[in-house]
This record gives C-alpha cells, structure tokens and sequence, in this order.
C-alpha cells in the first residue's frame, strides 16, 4: 500500500516558501523598462501561489485570501 509523508510536504512547503521570499526581498519584481521580464516574474510569484495554496489545503491549514 502507498504511504504519504505529510512531513516531506510540509518540508517542502517551507523550503519552497524560504526561496520565495529571498526571491521577493532581493528581486524587483516590477520594472516598467522590463516589461515582459515583469510578466514573467508575476507568472512566477502566481505558480507560486498556487502550489503554496495546494499543499497547505492538503495538510488541512486554511489559506488567507489577504496579507
């Protein structure tokens, strides 16, 4: 029978959320003189999200609509 390490995606989960962050603090997100780059990087921090929502709904913590 299959076995789920809920510890191996909640590890990931924060791994994932750590990158995210150094990510945000070091890298400017928008820049009007790089248009598509900015699009790129908002399909980045959107896919982001998404897996964030995903794997917090799968261990069951509620995920807030607003920071």
């Amino acid at each position: 029978s299959e076995q789920f390490d809920v510890f191996a995606l909640v590890n990931f989960l924060m791994e994932l959320a750590t990158c995210f962050h150094r990510f945000y603090d070091k890298i400017r997100v928008v820049d009007p003189a790089l248009t598509r780059l900015s699009c790129e990087r908002l399909a980045l921090i959107d896919a982001t999200r998404i897996v964030l929502a995903n794997g917090l709904k799968l261990v069951g913590v509620s995920v807030p609509q607003k920071m």
